[in-house]
């Protein structure tokens, strides 16, 4: 007769077989726990609707982080490139005139070589990117304020563009246009990874760059393209919410870089590098943006947020490790 122990393990290595396990399952005690405390508010509409805004938020830059972290790089700048392209684009419509969607061009096209120049300092100086983006994170956020200052840059006319980007469909009672923009960067981040000879360059990098090189995989190439990715895919998601909110100011994306950052890490992504799903980081995001949602909720105090967070990134990667282990 098989031990206790033996069904234990037969049992830890069912639940944990997949990548995401850790995240789901925090995922849904959160669900489940706010289910049974505030049922009516949790699943009302407007409820929903804010806690898929906030996921998609802080989803299209984990998305892009996922790819970069699993390289072996990260990027703590984003939280000021957000800023700093979503106010750019404002300002661009709001007080110069430019067109809707050439200044949505001009912006994201702005997002490019900031990430080149992460990307270039990263692979070419042998600079840690943990530094490079430091330093950077400290520039874009001071050239925000230094350009435009701490008042808002808002815009109340009629913008099929900006409806577009963050408005809602279905008329008042509909969902925001900007989940459609998180389903299409999951499924362009997982093709990606899972079903093209780049991403399997991407796995190898941060696996393995020596190995990876002897390969014949230019691993600098592939993590400033990444680097680009990132920045991109941070200004996007800061014109998404301007359209969504019809104004951004200089402080937009304050400690947005940490939760994307968290999301990955809770979804399963290694910090040290070829390990990770766009999956993952997804659920990652959810179960943030649950508990922001929950806390405001039942009438906590939006300050235990982050506390609560970290403890929950504490567990997650606990969870992980496990998975790692069967």
């Amino acid at each position: 007769m098989a031990s206790p122990l033996f069904y234990l393990e037969l049992a830890r290595q069912r639940i944990f077989f997949f990548k995401e396990s850790g995240a789901l399952l925090a995922a849904l005690a959160v669900f489940i726990f706010l289910s049974i405390q505030i049922p009516d508010k949790l699943f009302h509409f407007r409820s929903i609707e804010s806690m898929l805004i906030l996921l998609t938020q802080k989803g299209i830059i984990a998305v892009a982080m996922t790819l970069l972290i699993i390289s072996r790089e990260i990027d703590i700048s984003v939280g000021a490139v957000y800023a700093f392209i979503s106010t750019l684009y404002a300002s661009l419509i709001a007080h110069y005139g430019v067109n809707e969607w050439v200044a949505l061009i001009l912006a994201l096209l702005v997002s490019l070589p900031i990430g080149f120049f992460h990307g270039i300092v990263t692979t070419k100086l042998r600079v840690p990117s943990l530094v490079v983006t430091l330093a950077t994170f400290m520039m874009w956020r001071g050239i925000v304020l230094g350009i435009w200052g701490a008042s808002p840059v808002s815009y109340g006319e009629e913008s099929t563009a900006l409806t577009i980007l963050g408005g809602t469909f279905l008329g008042r009672a509909g969902f925001n246009f900007s989940f459609i923009w998180l389903i299409i960067l999951i499924i362009i981040g997982w093709v990606i990874l899972e079903k093209t000879s780049f991403g399997n360059k991407i796995y190898a990098t941060g696996g393995n760059t020596i190995a990876a090189k002897e390969m014949g995989v230019d691993t600098d190439k592939t993590k400033i393209l990444l680097f680009m990715f990132t920045s991109f895919a941070a200004g996007l998601s800061g014109i998404i919410q301007f359209g969504h909110l019809r104004l951004v100011a200089a402080i937009a994306g304050e400690g947005l870089e940490l939760e994307t950052i968290g999301a990955t890490v809770i979804g399963g992504t290694s910090l040290f590098g070829g390990v990770g799903t766009v999956i993952g980081s997804i659920i990652g995001g959810f179960l943030m943006a649950e508990i922001q949602i929950g806390i405001i909720l039942m009438g906590i105090s939006s300050y235990w947020y982050r506390a609560i967070v970290g403890a929950v990134l504490i567990v997650a990667i606990s969870m992980n490790l496990l998975v790692k282990r069967r």
